[in-house]
């Protein structure tokens, strides 16, 4: 899975001012250009060159075939473009998305997820919630190191789910590399 990280200017300009200093001290160079880009930065080539091949990637609150098999096969609740945490069957926290909410919450893998608004943890309960997001902040009960703690994930979206749309009018690039190989175009 890929996550980016994303920060406001303001967060990444106080956040690089002491070590871009003592770095300007010792080989002058543009610092804090060089972290804004490499550590902070969003590179959308890929997504400049997949709309040059005529897709465009948008989320829906709809989950791909293709998503929800990927779920299946890693045995996992995956809401990392929503709240940014992907959980098992059982409610333990398989991952969680760099300064996403989940993580500004203070969630970590390793944790179990025990209820959902004050309801046994399933995954019905956890996607409600997020469903419900918007109207209702998800809280939920925790453990970590056999100890218990409430935690409320600020979230104001819905559900996110990644996929391709074809943009129009744009010759389509990249379905003949999605092909099957058959014997004609071995």
């Amino acid at each position: 899975m890929t996550f980016h990280v994303h920060f406001s200017p303001n967060q990444v300009h106080r956040k690089h001012i002491p070590l871009c200093a003592e770095l300007q001290r010792i080989a002058p160079y543009d610092w804090k250009g060089f972290f804004d880009h490499k550590v902070d930065g969003y590179d959308s080539e890929p997504l400049d060159a997949l709309e040059k091949l005529g897709w465009v990637l948008t989320y829906s609150s709809t989950p791909s075939e293709a998503y929800l098999q990927n779920e299946r096969e890693n045995e996992v609740t995956d809401l990392s473009y929503s709240i940014g945490l992907a959980v098992s069957e059982d409610g333990d926290i398989a991952s969680v998305s760099w300064q996403s909410p989940a993580f500004l919450s203070g969630l970590s893998p390793r944790t179990q997820i025990l209820t959902v608004a004050g309801k046994p943890y399933s995954r019905e309960a956890i996607i409600h919630a997020v469903t419900e997001a918007q109207r209702t902040p998800i809280q939920l009960e925790v453990e970590q190191d056999k100890q218990r703690r409430l935690v409320t994930i600020n979230y104001q979206g819905t559900l996110r789910y990644p996929k391709l749309e074809r943009v129009e009018k744009v010759h389509d690039g990249l379905s003949p590399f999605l092909q099957p190989l058959t014997h004609n175009n071995k």
